[in-house]
């Protein structure tokens, strides 16, 4: 008798408790502080939104909070949209309000996810390396180049399992568990798909994203976030990716405050780039006019143990004057300077008309004024200047779809990210766990063509928002031979190494053994801007197409056909190819 009634208290709990998850099985997907990855469609989305209604949109940093891209939709005038417009604007409210499996236990959410994303491709030439890999200069041996790999469809990992855990509608823990090939598996020739079919290609270093983000939205549209994460954050929104701060660059913790409104945006952030390698940045975007955006930031990059002093939100950096401060009695003898770099970058957004958009974004890490040049010393400072110019116009058809049309034009000199040594110098490395493990795995800060490149993309595309989309683009750019490589030059002084690839550097270390043609020869060296070396000249045509069968499936495809004139930047090396990809993803919620 007490079996029984046992059992049926058991059986009563468990009813209970079945009932009371099975009622809160399914609730909205996002809550307002849950950030959305850089490279998510509805970044595009929301700029085509304000593209249309004459606007420039100051919210131009990736991620962004759920609550911070309703706000930005919230200034919208719906009523004077396109029919166009106004499906985009319906499906990424849509979007966000969709229910999925999550357990709803008031104030606390748990939502979680399994998909699936196989990926095959193929390339007829082994001479070209793949398309999201490429340092476009792999003249020296000894470093891979992550260039588009961490935001490309087809590197994304065969599964991954998203868990989220949210608080209140305030708070939230995320991360991305996954099982996928690491780099110097996808980057192989013989590679051929995502799934790891060797246990060397098996990558350890997961999960792929990882963040803690809270936040909130105030009834006068003052939103604030602050979150810390794992995975890609970009800085302003172009074509060929942000000459500024890009998504490709892979590191493991950055941590943002961010302030806005409707007219005015404040950002105080620490990328944590290496073990002792930090990145210091203030940024302030705001529009003067409805059409018009300005945004400026300033950074210092220090390889030194953390410091509070750069945390003063509205200090000037360079006003602590601190590229002396760190140099040992020998650093200070060759290099001048050492442990850090200074960094400025400025944006604008121009809507002249509606459904028209011109951008432009400029980098720096060092310039000579006239007033600092005259010495062999100073004129052997070399600038590091990048630029990046674009133009986009769009235009809605009756269907609710969107064509789009973007020329952007890109150019860096030889030195921009590269100061006097690596180890402060804007690039990151990490290593694999278990492949090539002693080979340093890299990615610029910024574009992920890196320095010394000149170059431009023209790209037609249709989108119909979350079903299907079609662009058709043309990639042309041109490469010096400064990259990663310039890291492995090295000369021994006093029983220490130091690198000698920078200009100052070297007048430093070799002055006494030159003559006053050399030393004449690296001054105009370092005063100029044209690309160096043997230029390699890239051409790839793209077509890339998606296609949405419905919440649980989707594919994805492109075929790339590259000419490469002079490639690894050795003369009269001609190479050609094509490369395929087809990737599906299957989503179980």
């Amino acid at each position: 008798m007490f079996v029984k009634r046992l059992n049926k208290k058991v059986i009563s709990t468990i009813v209970i408790v079945f009932s009371f998850v099975t009622f809160n099985l399914f609730a909205e997907s996002y809550s307002a502080s849950q950030l959305i990855p850089a490279e998510h469609w509805i970044y595009d989305s929301l700029y085509m939104l304000y593209n249309e209604s004459g606007e420039a949109l100051v919210m131009d940093t990736a991620p962004l909070s759920v609550g911070e891209i309703r706000q930005s939709l919230s200034y919208i005038d719906y009523e004077k949209l396109s029919y166009s417009g106004q499906k985009i604007y319906d499906r990424i409210n849509e979007y966000l309000g969709e229910k999925k499996f999550t357990i709803d236990m008031k104030p606390i959410k748990v939502g979680f996810n399994i998909q699936f994303h196989p990926a095959f491709m193929f390339k007829s030439n082994e001479d070209i390396e793949w398309s999201y890999g490429t340092d476009f200069a792999q003249k020296n041996e000894g470093y891979g180049a992550a260039n588009d790999y961490y935001n490309n469809f087809l590197t994304q990992p065969f599964l991954r399992a998203p868990l989220y855990i949210d608080f209140a509608d305030i708070a939230i823990i995320d991360c991305q568990a996954s099982i996928s090939k690491n780099f110097w598996g996808m980057t192989e020739n013989y590679n051929f798909m995502n799934i790891f079919y060797k246990p060397e290609d098996f990558e350890f270093s997961w999960p792929l994203n990882a963040n803690a983000s809270i936040g909130y939205v105030f009834k006068n549209g003052l939103a604030v976030n602050f979150h810390v994460a794992r995975q890609g954050l970009q800085f302003g929104h172009t074509k060929t990716g942000s000459i500024i701060y890009n998504d490709t660059f892979q590191t493991d913790f950055y941590t943002l405050l961010r302030v806005s409104g409707k007219k005015l945006k404040y950002e105080m952030g620490i990328t944590q780039v290496d073990n002792t390698k930090f990145l210091y940045t203030h940024q302030i975007d705001f529009t003067l006019w409805k059409w018009f955006k300005l945004g400026i930031l300033e950074g210092t990059l220090l390889n030194e143990p953390f410091e509070l002093r750069y945390l003063n939100p509205l200090m000037i950096m360079h006003s602590f004057a601190s590229w002396t401060q760190y140099s040992d009695p020998w650093e200070e003898k060759y290099y001048g300077e050492s442990h850090i770099c200074a960094y400025m970058g400025i944006k604008f957004d121009i809507i002249p008309y509606k459904n028209i958009r011109i951008y432009g974004l400029f980098a720096q890490t060092e310039i000579q004024p006239p007033t600092e040049l005259g010495t062999p010393e100073a004129n052997s400072i070399p600038d590091g200047i990048g630029l990046q110019l674009g133009i986009e116009v769009q235009h809605g058809d009756k269907s609710g779809g969107m064509y789009k049309f973007v020329l952007e034009g890109i150019y860096t000199n030889p030195f921009l990210y590269i100061k006097h040594g690596a180890e402060w110098s804007m690039y990151r490395k990490s290593y694999s766990m278990t492949k090539n493990g002693t080979i340093p795995i890299c990615s610029w800060i910024g574009t992920p063509f890196g320095p010394d490149s000149l170059g431009g993309q023209l790209s037609a595309e249709y989108k119909y928002l979350d079903k299907w989309s079609a662009e058709l683009s043309y990639l042309f750019m041109a490469h010096g031979e400064n990259s990663f490589g310039l890291f492995s030059h090295k000369t021994t002084r006093d029983g220490r190494e130091f690198y000698d690839y920078y200009p100052a550097a070297k007048y430093r270390l070799y002055k006494d053994q030159w003559t006053p043609d050399q030393i004449a020869e690296n001054e105009r060296f370092a005063r100029s801007w044209a690309l160096t070396g043997i230029i390699q000249y890239t051409n790839r045509i793209t077509a890339h197409g998606s296609y949405k069968f419905n919440e649980h499936f989707s594919i994805e495809g492109q075929v790339i056909y590259t000419i490469i004139f002079n490639n690894n930047n050795i003369f009269n090396n001609f190479q050609h190819g094509i490369e395929a990809g087809i990737a599906g993803t299957i989503s179980l919620f």
